[in-house]
């Protein structure tokens, strides 16, 4: 009798999945982790003691940091991998050579040519179309992340593994099997416990406190959405936008590396030098542009480097407020924690880059809906780390806030968006109603006898790589 769940292998190529997520908790952990400000934030700064106020209203300055960082890596890479390759093409010219020397009599005189044909030629549209496509991207993360900020619990994330499927079938013919739907549906659970999460905003008395101020009693920004219902709408759609706009610019970046042969590094390294360039010319115009002062604090929301080491918010001078300042961060972060910062950038500058580096491998060694899958990962690890915080939290409060019922609703949509996709990575086998037709093991199973002895050892050879990425680049040549 056939089990109707049984467990299948964890793929090798899955290791870059989990490295994604690894860094991206590394990089996280650098600059601050904490759940929507509302418990002590962990971070590198608090072990080693810092309890500067200002410490990290610098994030955007940061990150050019990063994107530099990103740049450097991506060049150390490109050169390991040049060299890598001068060498197997030294070696396979030798091996070549010495085969064809073989068959031809010593004395026949002829002279054996070797032409490079590695060389491809770019377009001057195609190279344009790309850099905008990375600029694009770069632009998308930032703003995704500025919008999770300000309409909290309206990120529907998890909708990002259907757009990227849909994707992925019209350009990169991609076929979803029944298994893999299922696990699309699945995502409709952790998809109606973020609903949920929105509803109990509305429940939570500290927002309606004190109207004539955007911050509540507790120093944290109120939710805009509670304040205006109809700004829900709005966000959900920009943030939709935002999420077709990735996996449209992801399943291209696919594309370009299949059908164009476009190096991961060679992507690296124009993505740190754009996001490097542009996010270096937005922090440079808003150093000497302060923002404009709202009475009830508005700003906040898009302006958290202040000029003032004063807390107090309701005092009306508390000093300019900017979106990012080269000035306020030489003069009162780098200069005064000198030893402490180099440090900090180091680890941040690692994580962001290995996790942009093995975002980029995810989607040449698999395909570009398995990006979305270490997101989960990645906030049910953050969630691990923050427990110490999340204790101390309770025993302050001695209740169940709103806050605290949002973290438990999100972390069981983390665990079942998981579930979901170790359904459709086929670690979880679902063995009825003929959902485990189209598994890898059972395709190749049924491969197997169809094929001759000669046949199969090739089909072997091939089978893992070709269903995994879907064999786009025989699919997509009459595209070209």
């Amino acid at each position: 009798m056939v089990c109707c769940i049984t467990f299948g292998k964890f793929k090798h190529k899955y290791k870059y999945i989990l490295y994604s997520a690894i860094s991206l908790l590394i990089s996280d952990f650098a600059f601050g982790i904490n759940y929507h400000g509302v418990f002590t934030e962990l971070s590198l700064m608090t072990i080693f003691g810092i309890t500067d106020v200002n410490y990290n209203q610098h994030y955007y300055i940061r990150q050019i940091f990063c994107y530099f960082g990103t740049f450097i890596l991506s060049i150390i890479l490109y050169k390991i991998e040049e060299k890598k390759s001068r060498g197997d093409s030294i070696k396979s010219k030798k091996e070549t050579s010495s085969s064809l020397e073989s068959s031809f009599n010593s004395n026949s005189g002829i002279e054996l040519i070797y032409e490079n044909n590695e060389t491809i030629y770019y377009s001057k549209f195609f190279v344009s179309k790309l850099l905008f496509l990375i600029l694009l991207w770069a632009i998308e993360e930032k703003f995704t992340e500025k919008l999770n900020s300000i309409f909290k619990h309206l990120d529907f994330w998890m909708l990002e593994f259907l757009f990227l499927s849909i994707f992925s079938k019209k350009y990169l013919a991609i076929e979803i099997y029944r298994h893999q739907k299922l696990a699309m549906l699945l995502t409709i659970l952790p998809l109606t416990l973020k609903i949920v999460t929105i509803f109990l905003s509305f429940y939570d008395d500290e927002e309606k406190k004190n109207p004539s101020s955007f911050k509540r009693e507790d120093g944290l920004m109120k939710i805009l959405y509670v304040l205006y219902p109809l700004l829900i709408p709005i966000g959900i759609i920009i943030y939709l936008s935002m999420k077709i706009m990735r996996a449209y610019i992801k399943t291209q970046i696919k594309w370009y590396m299949d059908i164009k042969y476009v190096s991961t590094t060679k992507l690296l390294m124009n993505y740190g030098i754009i996001g490097t360039i542009f996010y270096t010319i937005i922090c440079t115009i808003t150093t000497f542009t302060d923002c404009p002062h709202n009475d009830k604090n508005f700003e906040d929301y898009f302006c958290e480097t202040h000029e003032n080491d004063n807390e107090n918010d309701n005092e009306k001078d508390n000093g300019k407020k900017y979106f990012a300042s080269f000035s306020l961060y030489f003069t009162k972060i780098l200069f005064n924690h000198y030893i402490l910062e180099p440090i900090i950038l180091f680890f941040g500058i690692l994580g962001f880059s290995f996790y942009k580096f093995y975002s980029l491998m995810i989607i040449k060694k698999l395909t570009p809906i398995h990006l979305v899958f270490s997101l989960p990962l990645f906030y049910i690890m953050r969630k691990i780390i923050l427990t110490k915080s999340i204790v101390n939290f309770l025993i302050h409060n001695r209740e169940l806030s709103t806050y605290m019922i949002k973290y438990i609703l999100d972390s069981v949509g983390d665990f079942l968006c998981i579930f979901a996709y170790l359904i459709y990575l086929e670690v979880i086998k679902l063995n009825f109603c003929n959902l485990n037709f189209n598994l890898r093991d059972n395709i190749i199973t049924r491969g197997q006898t169809e094929l001759s002895p000669k046949e199969l050892i090739n089909e072997n050879d091939d089978s893992d790589s070709s269903i995994d990425r879907g064999d786009t680049k025989n699919s997509l040549n009459s595209n070209d």
